[in-house]
């Protein structure tokens, strides 16, 4: 501190009263009141100044952006997005018509792309774009860049949070969405317009309810699901997809009611539906297969999918082997049938079964309670694919032949079935023994699948056959492909005369020439010969001739094949 006493020793030295000055703190602070003011003065003035120039600037590149040179016009909006980018909201306040400008006008990818780079952030912030503005953005929604339209339809998304769309932008949705469907976030803006009661088309609905049916993704069925029944609100839905809803419904009790009672109605609601011919979605699907392993649910839901295969309707992978591991357990007679059921609607459709259920399904060929239908599997796999036969599956399935008297009739059609591909596809010999016992039975298509077989034994194989089975073809003279077999046979070994006969009456050809076999015809049509093809056609020609005998001969064959006919029928 100076010591005032000494100003009046030095009148002169004034030093200390400046010191004196400069030390009081009330003067300071006026002083740096002043100096701060002066600075900020200078400060607003610079930036006034630059503002000035930069609206000058930005007031010709606008101006440019309208440009007919395409070069200059890119330039412009080049200068125009870097200066929005750093000013944000004062360039989208101030500068509306520029905006439109860079969004109607022809530029290059980068420019659109960054024009909606900006107008997503400026969304994101809470700020409203004009209903004009949204309508050009809009546009976009059919730009061939997905980046484009993936902010194209996130700026609408947060637009319609809080604001209504335009028919004409819903309508746009629509369009976009039979081509994107992966735009889960068209999804969400369909659903926000049904929520605020837009009407969607009947051509939108379908479209969504498809994508329900085909998707697996939680999230995006789940939107779809809350966007159907917004929508059911407002208008009323077709069939189709109200029915789509109650199965949606259904099955989410199935998994999560606690009361049981409601659990098994909503089961038996889907079974009824799937059995009549009502296909479940993908998500449904995966939904039942999270119940296959629940001891109360298992014998429903293989009911299901009994209905479901059997309308031709696919399972994924994930199933079929959730299925195949199923199997492999300890599991009841029902359940055990329902499951190969379900298998064998899985061959039909031409899916593939894991080795694990095909090394399953050996254990069931003695089964009675399920070996039906486990000889049908085996045949369509043989259709399929010869691999899947081994010798031990070849093996068995004979051992089930030797006993073929004790078989019902249905097993012994699908046996002979499998036999009769088994042997035209080189997997296996011909079983002389078995192919007698078949043409013994008097059904119809066991003895066609013999006649089959011996056929392709004859004309691929060269065999020859024994007086057994030649014994039973003679019987079975109506068809003509023993006939055929048996003139193979009349080239390769030496027949009985009888079947020599038969042959003969075979060639009975161009009777017009030869009264005397005209007369034999007579004869073998008089005593049970059935008449072939041609014998028919030559006795119809025969009718027209101009030689009477021929054609009361031919009018009498005819005579007596109707009086037979008519015996038959009654």
């Amino acid at each position: 501190m100076i010591n005032r006493d000494l100003a009046y020793d030095y009148p002169f030295d004034k030093s200390w009263l400046i010191a004196e000055f400069f030390e009081c703190p009330i003067i300071l602070a006026i002083l740096k009141i002043s100096l701060t003011s002066d600075i900020s003065e200078l400060r607003t003035k610079k930036q006034l100044s630059y503002q000035s120039e930069l609206i000058a600037d930005i007031i010709n590149v606008e101006i440019t952006l309208d440009d007919p040179e395409f070069n200059i016009r890119l330039e412009a909006a080049n200068i125009f997005l870097n200066n929005w980018q750093k000013n944000l909201i004062y360039f989208f306040k101030k500068s509306q018509k520029s905006i439109s400008t860079l969004l109607i006008k022809k530029f290059n990818g980068h420019v659109h792309q960054h024009t909606l780079s900006i107008l997503k952030k400026i969304t994101e912030q809470n700020h409203k774009l004009s209903n004009d503005l949204i309508e050009l953005i809009a546009q976009f929604l059919f730009d061939h860049d997905m980046t484009i339209v993936t902010n194209t339809a996130d700026i609408l998304l947060y637009h319609v949070e809080y604001n209504l769309l335009s028919q004409n932008i819903v309508d746009m949705i629509e369009r976009i969405l039979q081509n994107r469907s992966d735009q889960d976030t068209l999804i969400q803006i369909l659903r926000k317009c049904a929520f605020n009661q837009c009407i969607l088309t009947e051509k939108t609905l379908i479209t969504l309810s498809n994508l329900l049916f085909e998707s697996t993704k939680e999230m995006r069925r789940n939107n779809i699901i809350l966007t159907l029944e917004f929508a059911d609100r407002n208008q009323q839905l077709p069939e189709v997809i109200n029915n789509l809803l109650k199965y949606e419904y259904y099955v989410k009790i199935l998994t999560n009611s606690v009361c049981e009672n409601e659990a098994k109605d909503a089961e038996q609601q889907l079974n009824m539906a799937t059995l009549n011919g009502k296909q479940l979605s993908k998500g449904i699907l995966n939904s039942l297969q999270r119940l296959l392993f629940d001891s109360k649910r298992v014998t429903g839901i293989l009911q299901i999918l009994i209905n479901v295969t059997s309308n031709g309707q696919n399972l994924n992978n994930s199933i079929i082997n959730s299925l195949s591991d199923l199997i492999s357990n300890q599991i009841n007679q029902t359940d055990k049938v329902y499951l190969i059921k379900i298998f064998l609607q899985i061959i039909k459709n031409h899916q593939i079964v894991s080795d694990t259920f095909l090394l399953q399904l050996q254990k069931f060929i003695n089964d009675t309670e399920v070996n039906t239908d486990v000889i049908l599997i085996y045949t369509n796999l043989l259709q399929l694919n010869t691999s899947h036969i081994n010798n031990d599956v070849i093996s068995r399935i004979y051992q089930l032949l030797e006993n073929i008297n004790e078989l019902d009739l249905e097993l012994k059609r699908n046996l002979s079935n499998f036999v009769k591909l088994a042997i035209e596809s080189n997997i296996t010999s011909p079983n002389l023994e078995l192919l007698t016992s078949l043409l013994n039975e008097k059904d119809h298509l066991m003895q066609s699948n013999a006649i089959q077989m011996i056929y392709y034994m004859v004309e691929i194989k060269g065999c020859t056959l024994t007086e057994k089975i030649l014994a039973c073809l003679y019987q079975i003279n109506t068809d003509a492909k023993v006939l055929e077999i048996l003139e193979l046979l009349d080239r390769i070994q030496q027949l009985p005369a009888n079947i020599i006969e038969q042959l003969q009456f075979i060639n009975y050809r161009k009777l017009h020439e030869n009264i005397n076999l005209l007369n034999k015809l007579k004869w073998a049509v008089s005593h049970g010969q059935i008449l072939l093809k041609h014998h028919f056609v030559e006795l119809s020609n025969l009718l027209y001739l101009t030689k009477k005998e021929h054609r009361i001969l031919a009018s009498e064959i005819l005579q007596i094949l109707m009086t037979i006919l008519c015996l038959w029928a009654y």
